[in-house]
């Protein structure tokens, strides 16, 4: 989908891939159901006919924010002329060029899969894909909150993101890089954080990330001001080495001293 020629219907597919959100529901969208503060989008009276908040994912929520710097339209996912996209007919000939067969929903049925597979809680899931509770009585006593749901969406987005190749499974060093990595400079030994932390216009919206992943600055620095050890965040991504910590703070130090203008 990623080679898709028309970027519009894309993003259109990637955006039901990683919501499992209906067609229809998708086509629908509007701008005023989106939130990019809050990172969450609402469904307006679906299928069961009760407005569905959804959070979004890191991926999602950059992929919106580009769509919505370059919006004309009312609609997320518009044609060049301003309307909700309606004509396929030339991605799928591309997508059957390549070999694959699937329908629409066919990508409702994927996230679901795979949120299945990923052991997330069967009601966690129901929420996700807005199924009605029906006969459950249990479901109905559990109250909807949709940061509830932000880490269940977040490891999909993550599994999908894998699986594609759009994001390393796991970082693997040669013994002597990983201690070179692992190694904390010496005392007087000053460290450059240019080389550590990278800014690039189309990952997590121009923020200030590590290495080139998709862990921001402001990512690691709101984990150490919940209490989380240098050692604890390493643990929880071991993608990240206690240098890449120590760069986060002294990226923060150096923004914060360039914002205090020299008194006259």
């Amino acid at each position: 989908m990623i080679a898709l020629p028309s970027p519009d219907i894309r993003d259109y597919l990637l955006f039901v891939l990683f919501t499992g959100v209906r067609r229809e529901e998708a086509l629908g969208l509007k701008w005023t159901q989106v939130d990019l503060i809050s990172s969450t989008i609402t469904i307006l009276d679906p299928k069961n006919h009760i407005d569905h908040v959804l959070p979004l994912s890191d991926y999602l929520q950059d992929l919106l924010h580009s769509r919505h710097e370059d919006h004309e339209s009312g609609y997320v996912f518009a044609d060049t002329r301003g309307r909700s996209i309606s004509n396929f007919r030339y991605a799928q000939a591309s997508i059957k060029k390549a070999g694959v067969a699937f329908c629409i929903h066919d990508l409702r049925r994927t996230f679901a899969t795979v949120a299945e597979s990923l052991d997330i809680p069967a009601y966690a899931l129901k929420r996700l894909l807005n199924h009605a509770n029906g006969t459950d009585v249990t479901a109905g006593y559990i109250v909807a909150n949709p940061e509830r749901l932000r880490e269940p969406m977040q490891k999909i987005t993550d599994y999908l993101l894998k699986a594609g190749g759009l994001k390393a499974t796991a970082t693997v060093l040669d013994i002597h890089q990983r201690k070179e990595a692992t190694r904390q400079p010496s005392f007087g030994e000053e460290m450059n954080y240019h080389d550590i932390i990278t800014i690039e216009p189309g990952k997590r919206s121009g923020k200030p990330c590590i290495r080139g992943l998709r862990i921001t600055v402001s990512d690691v620095l709101e984990y150490l001001a919940f209490c989380m050890s240098a050692d604890d965040i390493v643990e929880d991504f071991p993608e990240l080495t206690k240098e890449d910590i120590q760069a986060c703070l002294r990226f923060a130090a150096g923004v914060r001293v360039s914002l205090i203008s020299p008194m006259d």
